[in-house]
């Protein structure tokens, strides 16, 4: 578990870069690295991340028990638009749809409902 920028690993001891429910806005020499890794020393990259929509999270508040208050939320789920950059040398971009309503994978199972963020 790297606990610092992503500039602090040698790429070379290792055979995968996961990156889980990033939160982080990466450097300019961080997103360097992490694409010269992956080109030129052959590392595996793995991103896993959540639901991101910037006009929906500046509508999306809850109440507070421990201060009694409504809060808005600042962010929430991953940053994409960083992650964006991240990905931009192998023309992978992440999406910022909201997806709700049911869907149905085999027609022998009932339907399942699905909202995004949940």
């Amino acid at each position: 578990v790297l606990t610092t920028h992503l500039l602090c690993y040698e790429a070379s001891n290792y055979g995968h870069l996961l990156i889980v429910d990033p939160e982080d806005v990466y450097h300019r020499s961080e997103l360097e690295k992490v694409a010269q890794d992956v080109d030129k020393l052959g590392i595996n990259l793995i991103v896993i991340a959540e639901w991101y929509n910037g006009p929906l999270i500046k509508h999306i508040k809850f109440y507070d028990e421990n201060t009694q208050e409504w809060v808005v939320l600042q962010g929430a789920g991953a940053n994409v638009p960083s992650l964006n950059k991240l990905l931009s040398p192998w023309g992978v971009v992440l999406g910022d749809k909201v997806w709700t309503g049911t869907f149905e994978l085999d027609p022998r199972h009932p339907p399942v409902e699905y909202s995004s963020g949940t």
